[in-house]
């Protein structure tokens, strides 16, 4: 079930994310979380900052074997309205333009998971550096 998060200032919440769909192709779902979230009002923006920890199962893109990482997320995204306050905030946040007075979780998380999951371990625990 979607999380959906109102646009109001002051909102914080935790909420259990199963992420089984749109992930990066090098995962393996499903990816299991609780996301700690608060959402605060700006002048003409909101800043969304969340944070999670998880450890993820991956197929190392170099010796093609299973591995796991630990992964420690802690962002902040600024919701914007228009892609003109969007641009303006690029130099300072990460903005991301919604539509409505509400927005979905599940959607963010995914992309920063395609951001922050790894590709590979380290040379010394890849297969084929061994042989």
């Amino acid at each position: 079930m979607p999380t959906i998060i109102p646009l109001r200032s002051g909102t914080t919440g935790t909420c259990e994310v199963i992420l089984d769909s749109g992930l990066p192709d090098r995962l393996i779902a499903p990816v299991k979380f609780q996301c700690h979230y608060e959402l605060v009002e700006q002048d003409r923006y909101y800043l969304l900052s969340y944070r999670f920890h998880t450890s993820v199962k991956y197929i190392c893109q170099r010796c093609l074997e299973e591995s796991e990482a630990n992964l420690k997320i802690d962002n902040t995204l600024a919701l914007c309205v228009n892609d003109g306050d969007a641009e303006k905030l690029m130099s300072e946040f990460e903005p991301v333009v919604i539509k409505g007075k509400s927005f979905e979780l599940e959607p963010l998380l995914v992309d920063e998971l395609h951001l922050s999951a790894p590709l590979k371990h380290s040379p010394e625990e890849c297969i084929d550096s061994r042989v």
